[in-house]
């Protein structure tokens, strides 16, 4: 039996193919389930052309979890729609970042 059907009450987000649950409360699904059920990550695929002008794959939209994430030089990032909104994938080490930047 799927999650949505067994706890109907714990969906707190639904959007397509992605679905966001509260857990631990009375009706909603207990925690130590959830991470069992989170434990095994999807398989993400990627087909290259032999050219290496070509990819598609199965990766979602880190940000709206709808549209496929752009891949570029082999690092996901958001969708064309979501770049447009300004969303960016970036890499920070912790040398860069100061614990107030979070908050700007």
């Amino acid at each position: 039996m799927s999650t949505k059907l067994k706890y109907p009450d714990s969906i707190w987000y639904e959007k397509e193919n992605y679905t966001a649950y509260y857990t631990n409360g009375k009706g909603l699904i207990p925690y130590e389930e959830a991470e069992a059920l989170c434990k095994d990550l999807p398989q993400v695929e990627v087909y290259m052309h032999d050219s290496g002008m070509l990819a598609t794959h199965n990766m979602s939209c880190s940000v709206c979890k709808v549209k496929h994430a752009v891949l570029h030089n082999g690092v996901f990032a958001p969708c064309w729609s979501c770049q447009k909104e300004g969303w960016v994938t970036i890499r920070m080490s912790k040398l860069e970042r100061k614990w107030y930047e979070f908050w700007k």
